[in-house]
């Protein structure tokens, strides 16, 4: 918990005891929910809108079986170059 929702949740000033406030602290965990959907770092599996952008891509057999089609139908050669050919400097480690 940062900045101003810590002071909200636990700073109150009605409650001197140290509780926390429960109101503060559900609009802190909604507020932090929608953000990481927003960002895609947390997941809806149901969801059309923030589900996995990868979960339903073909990987392994899969994949190797429409391969073909699918590189002649968007007109790309075999085999297809990953782009940038090195990656960004912020990327390596």
């Amino acid at each position: 918990m940062t900045g101003p929702w810590k002071h909200l949740v636990f700073g109150h000033p009605a409650r001197d005891d140290g509780t926390v406030d429960r109101g503060a602290y559900i609009f802190c965990v909604l507020e932090q929910f929608c953000r990481h959907l927003k960002h895609r770092e947390i997941y809806a599996e149901t969801s059309t809108r923030y589900r996995n952008p990868q979960a339903r891509l073909l990987d392994g057999q899969e994949w190797e079986a429409v391969k073909d089609d699918v590189l002649t139908t968007l007109g790309l050669r075999t085999p297809v170059r990953c782009w940038p050919p090195t990656s960004p400097r912020w990327m390596r480690r």
